[in-house]
């Protein structure tokens, strides 16, 4: 009898506070999964825990069904009222603004209890062995959850007295505590690939388990060293584009001060091991292009994130100063080639070598060069968008596609996102590529013909848009179309994809890859090809265009395409 009551005794120990609700029916358990938000074909896992947390056997799966990360689990049964969501899947990140090439596992721990939504984000994984260790050694789950939260929080000098719980956050909604939750999701991310954010949210979960401490001084260093890296400012722009392009309209919560906070005021240790390269030689100078590059010898702290070159007219140009231009050849350590367009004419340019990990950026040695003479020089279209100018024959055309979002007189050009209002549309429209407006600087805006046709005009003044006459004029001075596209296409694989048939860029033109969007509002070809609208009609509903590819060296010229589409354009002086 003394035996019975002991057992007892212990059993009512263990679970301290743990008040199991049986027979728990909720006819569905829904939420979200962020990192970013994960994509279509997430696995999704509830699993129901005892009063210890320790799984009883009862397992729900599901999968996230479209790319805004949401889940749903119908007719759900529980014992318990405690659960685990798993999610094991790909994900969008929201650093480098691309989807993840491997998959990662987060959880999320949980009392259903009055509750039939919760979500799962990096705050609810990191909690979770923190919260099985209290709960373990007596802890009560709601003062486990609490406890670790805010000891997580204090890691990442974010404490507050009074904080939602983790699978309640949302990092698409206003607030200071999903500000939080977006701010960590951020400087966990840095600059790390999947595999390398896993294996630091494991070990920082194993290193607070038993103590809520982050004891090890590598991984802080590894955490200041992504906050440091990153561009909050950026980042914000990709998930506002993102979950635009997703049809959701959203408020990204304030999280760069919670950056910026914990820059300020860690104690982790800031390593400053920079990358180490050299600046290549100036070769293929043209009076608007150049090819330059580097070489990387040393990675430095962490492994090299982004890599190029930038140019100035002036000394030491850095990538810090928003008005200094640049290349991106992506990531990793060794050579690499630039190609430099829409520079000026007869003017010297200084250039470095650039690399940069999560310690910062580091420089190659500086090396100068001069275009060659032209004759002609820079135009601005209404909103006071800069294009440089080169003479091909008899003809001055841009060298950059237009990006006005406004017709010469000064009316607002229409800008259309959803497909089937594309579709409908038989007035004047322009669209970023995919709805990104990342997209613009390098390849510019696509419009529909409506609004090449205007008659507000959407050429600067003294320009046009060319007709099918201007094209013929200029393919023929290049020798026939069967050859002039490897002469306007910019050379290399900066832009186009390889082999980039014939691409000289001998007139300067740097023709790029920008796509197009059809009738039907979708996108299609970037990397690949690109069409440049001629003002030419064939009927009412079509007219020309004038298309490059990446494996042809020849243009074509197309009369059947629907005035509906989202072609570059190209303007020529009058």
């Amino acid at each position: 009898m003394f035996q019975f009551i002991v057992l007892i005794l212990i059993a009512v120990s263990c679970n301290k506070g743990n008040d199991i609700k049986p027979n728990l029916t909720l006819p569905k358990v829904s939420g979200y999964v962020q990192k970013g938000p994960f994509l279509n074909g997430t696995a999704i896992t509830i699993t129901e825990l005892s009063a210890d947390l320790v799984p009883t056997g009862k397992n729900y799966p599901s999968q996230i069904l479209d790319n805004t990360g949401t889940f749903e689990v119908k007719n759900v049964e529980l014992s318990s009222n405690f659960v685990e969501l798993k999610a094991d899947g790909f994900y969008y990140n929201e650093v480098t603004n691309s989807n993840s090439t491997t998959q990662i596992t987060l959880f999320a721990l949980s009392d259903l209890t009055n509750k039939a939504s919760l979500n799962v984000n990096v705050l609810s994984t990191l909690e979770k062995g923190r919260v099985e260790y209290l709960v373990a050694n007596g802890s009560n789950f709601s003062d486990a959850k609490t406890k670790a939260q805010s000891e997580i929080l204090t890691i990442f000098e974010m404490g507050k007295p009074s904080m939602t719980q983790s699978e309640l956050l949302d990092i698409s909604q206003s607030g200071d505590d999903n500000a939080i939750l977006l701010a960590i999701s951020v400087i966990l991310q840095g600059s790390l690939m999947v595999p390398d954010l896993s294996e630091l949210l494991a070990n920082i979960s194993t290193d607070i388990r038993e103590d809520g401490i982050l004891n090890s001084q590598t991984f802080g260093t590894t955490l200041i060293n992504n906050a440091r890296a990153i561009r909050p400012d950026q980042i914000r722009r990709n998930l506002e584009d993102r979950y635009e392009t997703l049809g959701l309209t959203v408020t990204i919560p304030d999280f760069e001060k919670y950056v910026s906070q914990f820059i300020a005021e860690t104690k982790f240790t800031y390593t400053t091991i920079l990358p180490e390269l050299t600046t290549g030689v100036i070769t293929d100078k043209t009076a608007n292009t150049a090819t330059c590059g580097g070489d990387i010898t040393k990675e430095g702290a962490s492994p090299v994130i982004v890599r190029g070159v930038c140019w100035s007219t002036s000394q030491n140009p850095e990538i810090t100063n928003l008005s200094i231009r640049r290349t991106d050849n992506g990531a990793g350590g060794g050579s690499y080639l630039s190609y430099l367009t829409a520079l000026t004419p007869n003017t010297t340019y200084y250039l470095r070598a650039y690399a940069t990990n999560g310690a910062g950026t580091g420089y190659g040695n500086e090396v100068s060069f001069k275009t060659a003479e032209s004759g002609v020089g820079i135009v601005r279209d209404i909103e006071g968008n800069e294009y440089h100018t080169v003479s091909i024959g008899t003809q001055i055309w841009m060298v950059e596609n237009l990006k006005t979002t406004k017709y010469r007189n000064g009316d607002p050009i229409k800008k259309i996102t959803v497909n089937t209002e594309w579709d409908s549309s038989t007035t004047g429209a322009f669209c970023f590529y995919n709805n990104d407006s990342t997209k613009r600087g390098s390849y510019g805006e696509l419009y529909n013909w409506y609004a090449v046709n205007d008659s507000r005009g959407i050429a600067p003044a003294g320009w046009h848009v060319p007709s099918n006459i201007d094209w013929t004029t200029l393919t023929d001075y290049l020798g026939g179309e069967a050859v002039a596209g490897g002469k306007l296409k910019e050379a290399g694989f900066l832009y186009w994809k390889s082999p980039n048939t014939g691409a000289t860029n001998e007139t300067g033109f740097t023709a790029l890859p920008g796509g197009d969007r059809n009738d039907l509002g979708d996108y299609n070809g970037i990397g690949y090809e690109a069409y440049w609208w001629s003002t030419t009609a064939q009927d009412e509903s079509h007219a020309w265009s004038w298309n490059m590819y990446f494996a042809r060296e020849a243009t074509q010229s197309w009369g059947a395409l629907s005035k509906k589409s989202g072609y570059s354009v190209r303007c020529i002086k009058d």
